[in-house]
């Protein structure tokens, strides 16, 4: 049976230049993420280096909650006036400039760092709802952020002194600041499963999209990029490239013949694929209030519509319209349950919040209440209920292995933990009441404000 790394990181908010305390700050989610002014002056404390692109700022920042106590920064357009949810937002010119930045970073990981190398970025900007905002994917849907992480060797012969497995977030003390364990894969999440391989419909899905991928890569003028080999594999779509991370960065136009197309692409797909099962459009329904972020706090109205759920069309008809994409029968059956799932658990949550509710008004005592207070997390776990994550989602990670590096176009589709970590097969814990100890991150700081700074200056 498979052997899962699950890595535990606690938060890590930046140092100030000068200061010895860290900022008080917090994990932004995805309704943060719609008052743009607001959320990007909470982002300021964090920026270590703003590069002007023309009129375009883009920060490099320090992760709050990272993926790694090695080092784990992310790159992001920071304009307070301009919604830019996926690369194809971005201009030609723009992304193509953008590229020296990701060089720099990556050349710096090389040569300061230890470990496997990782870029990459989710995107899930039309996953609104109660429950696909708690957890998984895009967490700032209204502005695309690149990632850049690295992990040391996660190898189950290399774990010292755990050798008995513990589940408690609470267990991290000051001489322990990141460490993992192994379960084994029967013990993951549904999305981990689902991320991994272990569904149908994500090899359909990526077998149809994969011609789409294969002509953008083959119709790039840089070899590098053009004799790259791809593949599907356990629910994903990969590309082997013969050259070094930086190297393919550098390729002419990569950003504008090769990125971008990717993501136009994966975005016209996947909206073709969640109206399918709707009754009328919806994702530009969608995409129209997302758009007004870029001049105003969206009305409540508003928001309670990107949550919604419209209104599905008959079994026939989804059936109909996935076979002819290519879907399996077996396939189709999956997929479909999981997105009426989506609606079921809809359906609880609003019983289970009309319980609690009159719980509430009752004269009860608190012991009552807690004991009969949210019936639903107790009886339907995420475990029990394999949901759809409305409009879907993919993650896209960049590592290099021996001097090669391989591209990984993982799609997301269910309710829980997911993205770029899961994708590559790491479950990943964050605790959020615990932060590394001062000293550390002190040293962290200081070393991102310097001679990290120091070498994205030179750009």
């Amino acid at each position: 049976m498979s052997k899962i790394p699950v890595i535990k990181v606690p938060l890590a908010p930046i140092v100030p230049k000068g200061e010895k305390v860290p900022v008080e700050s917090k994990r932004l989610r995805p309704f943060d993420a719609l008052d743009l002014e607001k959320m990007l002056e909470e982002l300021e404390t964090s920026v270590i280096k703003t590069i002007n692109i023309g009129k375009a700022p883009w920060s490099v920042l320090s992760v709050i909650s990272p993926y790694s106590n090695d080092f784990h920064v992310m790159l992001m357009e920071t304009a307070k006036d301009r919604y830019l949810p996926s690369m194809e937002y971005i201009k030609d010119k723009e992304g193509n400039s953008l590229m020296k930045i990701w060089i720099a970073i990556v050349k710096y990981m090389k040569q300061y760092k230890k470990g496997q190398i990782y870029v990459g970025y989710n995107w899930s900007p039309r996953s609104w709802g109660e429950k696909e905002e708690e957890t998984g994917f895009q967490s700032i849907p209204t502005k695309w952020h690149g990632m850049f992480w690295n992990w040391q060797d996660l190898k189950i012969d290399t774990i010292t002194n755990q050798k008995k497995k513990s589940s408690n977030d609470n267990d991290l003390n000051q001489s322990e600041y990141e460490k993992y364990y192994f379960i084994n894969e029967k013990e993951t999440s549904d999305s981990f499963k689902g991320l991994n391989g272990k569904t149908k419909f994500a090899n359909d899905i990526v077998n149809d999209f994969k011609k789409i991928m294969d002509n953008i890569k083959n119709q790039h003028l840089d070899s590098k990029v053009k004799n790259g080999e791809s593949k599907t594999e356990k629910g994903a779509y990969i590309i082997q490239f013969n050259h070094k991370m930086e190297d393919l960065f550098e390729s002419e136009n990569f950003f504008s013949d090769f990125l971008k197309p990717i993501a136009k692409e994966l975005n016209s797909y996947f909206t073709e694929l969640t109206d399918l099962f709707f009754k009328k459009p919806m994702c530009e329904k969608f995409n129209a209030i997302l758009k007004k972020t870029s001049y105003e706090m969206i009305p409540q109205k508003d928001y309670k519509f990107l949550q919604s759920l419209p209104e599905l069309k008959e079994d026939h008809e989804i059936i109909s319209l996935l076979s002819e994409k290519g879907f399996s029968d077996e396939s189709i059956e999956e997929l479909l349950n999981l997105v009426k799932n989506r609606y079921f658990l809809e359906v609880l949550l609003r019983k289970d919040k009309e319980m609690n509710k009159s719980l509430d008004e009752k004269d009860l005592s608190n012991d009552i209440k807690e004991e009969y207070k949210n019936p639903l997390e107790k009886k339907y776990s995420d475990h029990f209920i394999k949901s759809w994550r409305k409009g879907f989602a993919y993650s896209l990670t960049f590592k290099e292995i021996d001097s090669k590096t391989l591209l990984k176009i993982s799609p997301g589709a269910y309710l829980g933990p997911g993205g770029v970590v899961e994708a590559e097969g790491v479950v990943l814990k964050r605790p959020e009441n615990y932060n590394l100890p001062e000293e550390e991150l002190i040293r962290k700081s200081k070393e991102l404000h310097y001679e990290f700074a120091e070498k994205l200056s030179k750009i």
